[in-house]
């Protein structure tokens, strides 16, 4: 993901550029990767460009581009079998006890 930012950030304020970076991004669930992890990886993406751009490494107006590029929406719920209070203090008691 990065690897990619970096390989497209000299062009990501021409408009063409930018759709594609996004169009990117969306993708990258059919590269195996789930939602979160992209929306994680963009969130370490955005300070760096900022810093980059204070630091003249870019140019301010390709941060603000990097920082308008969109997270991939996560669709559904978090499921599972939770425990409850009870069943929690079982399993702790019984590991404490080996």
């Amino acid at each position: 993901m990065i690897s990619e930012l970096v390989n497209r950030v000299d062009c990501i304020v021409c408009s063409p550029c930018y759709s594609h970076l996004s169009a990117t991004i969306g993708r990258a669930g059919s590269l195996g990767l789930a939602a979160g992890t992209v929306n994680q990886r963009l969130a370490a993406v955005r300070p760096l460009a900022y810093e980059a751009a204070d630091s003249g490494l870019l140019s301010p107006e390709l941060a603000v581009g990097i920082r308008h590029v969109k997270g991939v929406k996560q669709l559904g719920a978090r499921m599972g079998n939770w425990l409850t209070q009870d069943q929690a203090q079982l399993l702790l008691e019984k590991a404490d006890g080996d």
